[in-house]
């Protein structure tokens, strides 16, 4: 994963500031540039200088995509770039394709997912705004995790960028998406020295006491099986949630499980016959758990579920299923 750090939350000398991300690891810098805003033409074309020191993740907030600007990041060789899709009035898109980099769009909460899901096969990557684009020092807005989520479920190779409020916190939550880039910017800018040093390993390095609870799927957003259901719906289960198992409930609690792997069985020992099958005839009803206040990093740490080629694991709390942890994007 890739820690890309802004340079419009920063509030000292630009220069001092490169010099002390580099010396503590960081190569990449984002570049906000709003057309018509505070960065003028100048600064925007001192990245050729900064180019020579970093890598460079643009994001442009405009009302079209134009081609000059397109060919200046060619020329100074920017790797990402991204235009914030709710500002383009214009949605031509297929102007990206003259970038020579990776090419991506961003988005906040206000455009529907749906739309995402629909433009996403003509990017490299998305980036997902948790802030209002162009204000400095903004609370991540949380809504945006179960976007995330939903996003990596249903696009599982797509590469997800993530921008806007990110702390030590927020980090431990979202890194278990298999984000490729996250944008970190007042977190780092308010600070200077040591401290700086302090947070960036606190960013790589720190404890994880994130729980299951937190990054796994909620039940609201997956489809749950009646035992009496039929071979068929279960299949439809499967192809709708795209994970590995679905859940027979009964009154909010965990009656056992499908898996992908239990279909194909009955499908070959039992042929045609085996549509004549409930969910409660297949379904495992003693599968492996987890509490809703398990440590992620525990789950990790022993690889426990993953060795053993379980992929998805549902989630309890006091009883009740809550939710399926999907291993696979941790």
């Amino acid at each position: 994963m890739i820690l890309s750090v802004s340079l419009f939350s920063c509030k000292v000398d630009r220069e001092v500031y490169i010099s002390k991300l580099k010396a503590n690891g960081i190569n990449m810098l984002h570049i906000d540039y709003i057309e018509g805003g505070s960065v003028s033409e100048e600064e925007l074309y001192s990245l050729y200088d900064i180019r020579s020191l970093m890598l460079l993740d643009i994001h442009m907030i405009a009302d079209e995509i134009k081609m000059e600007h397109i060919s200046f990041f060619n020329e100074i060789q920017a790797n990402y770039l991204c235009y914030q899709y709710e500002n383009l009035k214009e949605k031509n898109i297929d102007m990206l394709e003259h970038f020579e980099g990776k090419k991506g769009l961003a988005f906040t909460m206000e455009t529907p997912l749906e739309e995402i899901l629909r433009v996403a096969d003509a990017l490299d990557f998305v980036l997902i705004m948790c802030t209002i684009p162009g204000i400095s020092g903004q609370k991540f807005n949380s809504g945006n995790i179960e976007r995330i989520r939903e996003l990596r479920r249903l696009m599982p190779n797509i590469k997800i960028h993530v921008d806007g409020g990110i702390d030590v916190r927020r980090m431990e939550i979202i890194k278990h998406y298999n984000l490729e880039l996250i944008v970190v910017g007042s977190f780092f800018a308010d600070v200077e020295g040591s401290e700086l040093t302090e947070r960036i390993c606190q960013l790589r390095y720190s404890e994880n006491d994130t729980t299951v609870e937190e990054v796994m799927i909620p039940i609201h957003c997956l489809t749950t099986i009646d035992e009496k259901d039929s071979f068929e719906t279960v299949l439809d289960a499967l192809e709708t949630d795209k994970l590995s198992i679905v859940t027979v409930v009964q009154d909010d609690c965990l009656l056992g499980i499908i898996s992908d792997g239990d279909m194909r069985r009955l499908v070959k020992k039992y042929h045609g016959n085996c549509f004549n099958l409930k969910a409660g005839d297949i379904m495992n009803s003693s599968p492996q758990i987890l509490s809703y206040d398990t440590k992620v990093n525990l789950v990790l740490y022993h690889k426990m579920f993953l060795e053993r080629g379980v992929l998805a694991i549902p989630c309890v709390k006091d009883d009740k299923l809550i939710g399926i942890l999907d291993c696979t994007s941790l």
